[in-house]
């Protein structure tokens, strides 16, 4: 029971937090949520990526314990694409995103559901 406890203040927290981050398009609404400034975020996506690195690094040694670590990664890339590169693609216009990390982003959201489906097989 105590487990559930995370879990829950989790979807309270961020239920709203996520759905106005990723729905929104105000330039002020990092700052009105958090009251970062662009080097605090930077250092918050640096920190969650380096945590999906040192994750990696141990999936090598534990790859089915760390199979959730890749369905975050499908999920994360798939909201990012499907919430700002594919409108912006609609739209005609760059993401803002550099266009190697759109690449690679579309590469691993159609390739880790295969390598997490053979291998859960394994």
């Amino acid at each position: 029971m105590f487990l559930k406890i995370p879990y829950f203040l989790n979807i309270i927290i961020l239920l709203p937090l996520c759905w106005g981050l990723l729905t929104q398009r105000e330039h002020d609404l990092t700052e009105r949520f958090f009251g970062f400034d662009p080097i605090a975020l930077q250092v918050l996506v640096g920190s969650l990526w380096s945590a999906i690195l040192i994750c990696s690094v141990a999936g090598l040694f534990f790859p089915k314990f760390f199979i959730p670590l890749l369905i975050v990664q499908i999920i994360y890339k798939s909201l990012f694409l499907l919430f700002l590169f594919l409108p912006s693609v609609r739209a005609g216009v760059a993401s803002g995103a550099p266009l190697a990390m759109n690449l690679i982003f579309i590469l691993i959201v159609f390739t880790y559901p295969f390598c997490v489906w053979f291998g859960l097989k394994i």
